[in-house]
């Protein structure tokens, strides 16, 4: 997978965020068509922080990790919202939420 570190534009936002909020409302369809289409060409930095927020959205939290930790590696500025995003309460005592932190230094940060 090649990642380029350009932002995405504010209709890829929005459609992610609506995707997240519709995901949450126990419509999960239009997030998982989100997913497959933008994981079909090459994923902005941005997008891998904004994927991993998705799939936990769904309920996918093998595939929320795989990306946050891409994130991670791509030094995506998404990382320092993850802490107060209510699309990551699902995951927040998992373990590997912990370690995603601290690998990004952010554990330091108070957390609920």
């Amino acid at each position: 997978m090649e990642t380029d570190q350009g932002a995405g534009t504010l209709g890829e936002d929005i459609d992610f965020f609506l995707a997240n909020l519709l995901s949450r409302l126990g419509e999960p369809d239009y997030g998982r068509r989100l997913i497959d289409e933008t994981l079909s060409h090459a994923i902005p930095a941005e997008k891998l922080g904004d994927i991993a927020h998705l799939s936990f959205a769904l309920g996918d939290h093998e595939k929320g990790f795989e990306y946050l930790e891409k994130a991670i590696d791509g030094k995506s500025s998404v990382m320092a919202m993850t802490i107060r995003n209510p699309f990551m309460d699902a995951v927040k005592n998992d373990p590997r939420y912990r370690v995603a932190l601290d690998r990004t230094g952010l554990l330091t940060v108070m957390i609920d």
